[in-house]
């Protein structure tokens, strides 16, 4: 029993952290979208292929995913951003 309460201890704490991180790292609606503009290179409106890669992983991680399979729009892209979901990832 000792175990088992020092194991649901110990993934709560390890929560702890990336909740405190993205909270501190959340951006603006604004920033998000000015982040987006530049991660489109081809401009198309959408992030796909390698413009998505990091980002779909990243949503893996928090247990999300995209819509579309891979490709992930600009409204997803800016309201995970938001979030904080893609803290320190963007340039």
């Amino acid at each position: 029993m000792k175990l088992i309460r020092l194991a649901a201890v110990a993934a709560c704490l390890s929560v702890l952290p990336l909740t405190f991180a993205n909270a501190q790292d959340k951006m603006t609606p604004e920033q998000c979208t000015a982040s987006f503009t530049k991660m489109d290179v081809n401009g198309d409106g959408s992030l796909g292929g390698k413009e998505a890669e990091k980002f779909v992983e990243k949503m893996t991680t928090v247990n999300r995913t995209p819509k579309v399979a891979d490709i992930i729009s600009k409204e997803e892209y800016v309201a995970e951003c938001e979030m904080g979901t893609f803290a320190g990832m963007a340039g």
